[in-house]
């Protein structure tokens, strides 16, 4: 994986940034720690983060303990290579114009976007919250830095065309922009309704376009109603228990 050296780089020397990732992905957290300690819970440094937004225990944590550290970005690498694989093989063809809400470190994106050649890439994250909520709530939680993803998916497939939106500082529009990939991982529909981006993503992806999201179980959601009027069910990828991903073509 010629982007990997790129990925330890950006990694290398801001360790908060590492910290906003593994918030992001949690799971592989608890699998690093589980294969260098032998046991599966995550670190009170991450419950800490839920409890009051402070991510500074777990920038310690991970600084400290480069073994876990080492073993996270590794994984993280082959799980991200793997989505991707999955993602682009879900869809009909291969896209040049993605969108991506609730981007987080762009990592995903920056191997989608070499994979596929992209030619124009937008990332779109709320960055910060007053609220650390990691269940779903109506309220977004934000931990993410989008210069830093931006500066990840350059390095990684060096694409100029890359756009980033705050909607917390700036109005989320379209602009004459189509896309024939929308992505929102583990994020829209997930960890919040689909409503708060519903009328952007059906005006924002042209006809025959994909949309693809983690549609958490058992949310309430009154956004679905409207993306099943304007696009329709591709397929559903199971991921685990309490979410599915789901596949959706703009009719």
């Amino acid at each position: 994986m010629q982007y990997k050296n790129a990925i330890i780089e950006f990694f290398s020397g801001d360790y908060s940034i590492l910290a906003q990732t593994a918030l992001q992905r949690t799971g592989v957290l608890k699998e690093a720690c589980l294969r260098q300690t032998g046991k599966q819970v995550l670190p009170s440094q991450v419950t800490k983060w839920f409890q009051d937004g402070n991510i500074e225990p777990l920038t310690a944590f991970l600084k400290t303990n480069q073994p876990i550290t080492s073993i996270f970005i590794d994984l993280l690498i082959e799980r991200l290579e793997k989505e991707a694989e999955q993602i682009l093989n879900s869809i009909p063809q291969t896209p040049k114009c993605i969108a991506s809400i609730g981007c987080g470190s762009g990592i995903l994106e920056g191997i989608i976007s070499l994979k596929c050649e992209l030619k124009h890439l937008l990332l779109i994250d709320i960055e910060k919250s007053a609220t650390h909520d990691h269940g779903f709530s109506l309220n977004p939680s934000g931990y993410a830095t989008l210069k830093k993803a931006k500066e990840l998916c350059k390095n990684i497939y060096n694409l100029q065309d890359i756009k980033t939106i705050n909607p917390s500082r700036q109005t989320l529009e379209n602009h004459g922009e189509e896309f024939d990939l929308m992505l929102s991982l583990l994020s829209m529909g997930f960890h919040y309704p689909t409503s708060l981006y519903t009328d952007y993503v059906i005006n924002s992806t042209k006809k025959g376009g994909i949309v693809i999201f983690d549609l958490k179980h058992l949310a309430k959601d009154a956004g679905m109603s409207r993306l099943f009027q304007a696009f329709s069910l591709k397929t559903v990828i199971p991921r685990h228990p309490i979410s599915s991903r789901i596949v959706l073509q703009k009719n």
